[in-house]
């Protein structure tokens, strides 16, 4: 099975990197430099378990990543490697859909989401449409005040099942994800042509308004979050549990307290960087989104 979760872990020694999967430590790599020492895991991944999407998922905070001028604190996004396919998509939201992107231009409806197909037993996923969703396992593992940040809904689901799924439909806290001014480049010494600064741009839909976030795609790769969101967007103290974008997120040290735990089978976190004001974008390039295309979990 590929695109499995491997929860891996790692130790420096003063000159050099090890990384390992913490249940099979002999599926190990080393390197001076922690990033390439994380790609040799994953070609390590591959020929030991077959799994040439495998994701790795490590039980403590990646090294320096939070060291940069700016970056106030990191978070972490959490979503299933686990799909699933609407089987009532029409009868979700109030109004029709934009002919262009086919976002649902009116309001979520009190029907529940009905899926059928959703595969290898993940506690957590996506659908075709870009609805997120979490096993009932995964909840409890949240605390009362995690859980009722968010507002939840259970999936109905089609054919022979006893697991329990529930969509995440929003938040007391929504944050949207920001573009950084180029001014980063000298400050944490990265090329923004490594973020895929190709389409480093907000994604719009020219017909609806509809926006999809930046992303950066390539930065994990170079120690940095792949997302960041403004400092002055999250409320002080920072809630237990909020979404950013569309993605369920939280502390990274709550994260990691329950990672590996029955009900987070198949789910990775993605770093955000929570950034000081300056160092936001507040007027990003903007390109239209090609038509039809279909909503992803932002």
């Amino acid at each position: 099975m590929e695109n499995r979760v491997y929860i891996c872990s790692w130790s420096h020694d003063g000159e050099r990197y090890r990384v390992w999967v913490r249940n099979r430590p002999t599926v190990c790599a080393e390197h001076a430099s922690f990033v390439e020492a994380d790609i040799e895991l994953a070609g390590a991944i591959c020929l030991a378990f077959g799994d040439g999407e495998g994701v790795t998922e490590y039980d403590r905070p990646r090294p320096g990543t939070s060291d940069r001028p700016g970056l106030v604190t990191v978070v972490v996004s959490v979503l299933g490697n686990g799909w699933g396919t609407e089987q009532n998509l029409d009868e979700l939201h109030e109004g029709d859909r934009c002919i262009r992107c086919l976002t649902p231009r009116g309001a979520r409806t009190a029907t529940p989401l009905r899926v059928s197909g959703i595969r290898g037993g993940a506690d957590g996923g996506r659908t075709s449409f870009g609805f997120v969703y979490f096993s009932e396992g995964f909840l409890e593992l949240l605390t009362p005040e995690e859980r009722d940040g968010c507002e939840w809904r259970r999936i109905e689901r089609t054919g022979r099942t006893t697991k329990v799924y529930y969509e995440l439909l929003g938040a007391q806290v929504r944050v949207r994800p920001v573009v950084l001014l180029p001014v980063v480049e000298r400050l944490w010494n990265v090329s923004l042509a490594d973020a895929a600064a190709d389409w480093m741009a907000v994604q719009w839909c020219e017909l609806c308004g509809h926006e999809i976030p930046y992303d950066y795609t390539f930065w994990p790769q170079r120690g940095l979050p792949h997302r960041f969101v403004d400092r002055a967007a999250v409320p002080e103290p920072m809630p237990a549990s909020f979404i950013v974008g569309k993605q369920f997120s939280l502390s990274r040290a709550r994260w990691q307290s329950i990672l590996g735990r029955p009900g987070t089978r198949g789910i990775s976190s993605g770093e955000v960087g929570v950034v000081e004001s300056s160092l936001v974008d507040p007027s990003p390039k903007r390109v239209p989104i090609p038509p039809h295309a279909k909503r992803e979990a932002k």
